[in-house]
């Protein structure tokens, strides 16, 4: 009659607990769906108060963590949103969708050895993903991992190979491997996917300078340029081909076009300086202003950031001299 009595007490005290969880529950999607229609309403601080109430009637509500992680991206707020989606991936190991959210925003803080975890556990999860092979491989590429950026990006234009910017990220690998054929022959590939990707033709125009051709290279150059003419990265990469290719006038141009645009651009002063000193030493002269107009660049890059070992090596060699 105890052991009757007793597991009585036992299966009662069981549905009272079952059905406090399951009222908890039910409250907790409650506040998940109040949380929904106002993020769709765009009362973002709302619906996340709603999900913080969520997670407190069930912690592994993770519908509700993953949604205030995607709110928080949003917002921008990348710390909050890494805190939210790793809630989930604790939770669910095989949630594929919070796995790679969770890569992507460490990616976006450059926490980059936690964006490779992530991204690789998402991609064991969809291997076959193309999306999450190239960011994986882009975060290789990142950590100067240019075995496994070739591998992953490699995967990702096989299962996408009509992706243009998938094919470009091929190539800025092997650009950065010294691989300059091949990075070429994926800038054109790119290109010929999508014809005005400006990065695309700056990665083809940085290949080919590495190369020393120098024609093909001011060519695509300026066809960016043209495309974006405030791009400062395109300007200064053409300055650099055409000093590389000695030609000094053109290229000083090019550095001081930049200078207009930003007054604080340290590499434009610098290259301002190198050209106008080579052409000092090209021209053979013995008149020294376009030595000390070259030192006068240097000096006031200098003056905008004192720690450049190589600008300040080379005033002390020219002004000695």
């Amino acid at each position: 009659m105890r052991n009757k009595r007793s597991a009585l007490i036992l299966f009662l005290i069981t549905m009272i607990t079952v059905a406090g969880c399951s009222w908890k529950h039910d409250k907790a999607v409650e506040h998940y769906v109040s949380a929904l229609a106002l993020k769709n309403s765009d009362f973002e601080q709302d619906a996340i108060n709603a999900l913080k109430e969520a997670v407190k009637l069930d912690g592994e509500f993770t519908m509700a963590h993953s949604l205030m992680g995607d709110i928080y991206v949003e917002n921008g707020e990348y710390e909050k949103a890494a805190t939210a989606y790793k809630k989930t991936c604790n939770i669910n190991p095989w949630a594929f969708s919070d796995h790679f959210k969770l890569g992507k925003v460490y990616r976006v803080l450059k926490d980059f050895s936690d964006a490779i975890k992530y991204l690789h556990r998402a991609c064991e999860l969809k291997p076959r993903n193309p999306e999450v092979n190239y960011t994986l491989g882009v975060c290789y590429y990142e950590t100067e991992d240019y075995s496994n950026a070739e591998r992953y990006c490699l995967n990702a234009t096989k299962l996408d190979p009509n992706n243009a910017a998938f094919t470009a990220g091929l190539a800025d690998v092997y650009n950065k491997q010294g691989n300059y054929e091949k990075a070429i022959s994926g800038y054109k590939q790119s290109l010929e996917l999508d014809p005005i990707d400006v990065n695309a033709m700056l990665g083809l125009g940085s290949a080919y300078t590495n190369m020393e051709r120098y024609e093909p290279a001011k060519y695509i150059l300026n066809k960016a340029i043209k495309l974006a003419p405030d791009n400062k990265k395109a300007v200064m990469m053409l300055g650099y081909c055409l000093l590389s290719n000695k030609e000094f006038e053109a290229a000083f141009e090019q550095y001081q076009s930049v200078y207009k645009m930003d007054k604080v651009n340290t590499e434009a002063l610098n290259g301002m300086g190198v050209t106008r000193m080579m052409l000092f030493i090209a021209s053979d002269s013995t008149d020294k202003a376009m030595a000390d107009e070259a030192v006068d660049y240097w000096q006031r890059s200098l003056t905008i950031d004192p720690q450049q070992d190589k600008i300040i090596k080379l005033l002390e060699k020219f002004t000695k001299k």
